[in-house]
């Protein structure tokens, strides 16, 4: 099997159950999702290595562009996530940051047309940032195409917006504590869609392991549910599902959080 069957020791699969899906044998196979980010820190690690199918830099490093690999772990790391729910994915692998996570809307733009062009049926977009009317038309542009946008919140706290998760055609994700609280920093804004673990994760990097906080971690664990949910919705009706009923269906899989104005994944609801 492909992916990331590697132990992060983290709290999704309590919160979530997602056993319920892979219970049901759901991998994400035949579902490709494009990760727009830094590019990846380790092109062998064994959690991605026979996932990615192709990618492109967009970033201004200087390494040519073909070239998506990064000094970073933040772009494994997210990858990761989204294999380690849905192990049999394809990736592509959209470089628009650079090692030092820096970048800007037009570069963002072009990963997500990129991941379009490429036939992703869902895009991560772990990154937050001003709005500007180029970004938000490759977000457009994916929602004409039934192409599913989640991105990460940000980290700038309660109320707070960023792009693009702010925008009508992406699925916006904060984080949640292993306490089903909202961390700090995890920007909460009434736009938020949902959340997912992001607090003190255990991540890979190259050779190593590093813990590490923020909602672009929480981002790649409900783009790696949509896929799971793709492949099921796919599997029940025999047809590929809209981005309206997809959304649905994730939708379907959440519960409220008791005291905070928000709801997170729970997969025990699709059995």
């Amino acid at each position: 099997m492909k992916g990331s069957q590697i132990k992060m020791n983290n709290y999704f699969n309590e919160q979530s159950h997602i056993d319920a899906l892979w219970g049901m044998g759901y991998t994400g196979e035949g579902i490709r999702v494009g990760i727009v980010d830094t590019g990846i820190q380790d092109l062998s690690h064994p959690s991605i290595c026979d996932n990615i199918i192709k990618g492109h830099n967009w970033s201004l490093d200087g390494s040519g562009r073909n070239n998506i690999t990064s000094s970073s772990y933040h772009g494994l790391a997210v990858a990761s996530l989204v294999t380690y729910v849905a192990p049999e994915v394809e990736l592509v692998i959209a470089k628009v940051l650079d090692d030092e996570g820096c970048g800007n809307p037009m570069r963002t733009a072009n990963g997500i047309n990129y991941c379009i062009d490429n036939n992703c049926d869902i895009i991560n977009c772990s990154i937050a940032g001003p709005h500007e009317p180029i970004l938000e038309e490759a977000v457009n542009k994916a929602a004409n195409r039934n192409v599913m946008v989640v991105a990460s919140s940000g980290n700038g706290g309660y109320g707070t917006i960023n792009y693009p998760a702010t925008y009508r055609n992406v699925i916006s994700v904060g984080a949640i504590d292993k306490n089903y609280q909202i961390p700090y920093f995890s920007s909460d804004n009434p736009l938020v869609d949902l959340l997912a673990p992001g607090d003190n994760l255990t991540l890979p990097a190259k050779g190593c392991s590093v813990v590490d906080s923020g909602t672009s971690f929480s981002s790649p664990l409900v783009a790696g549910s949509l896929a799971l949910l793709k492949e099921k919705f796919i599997n029940d009706n025999n047809y590929f599902p809209t981005r309206n009923e997809l959304y649905t269906e994730l939708l379907n899989c959440c519960v409220d959080a008791n005291n905070i104005r928000s709801r997170y994944l729970d997969f025990r609801r699709v059995i």
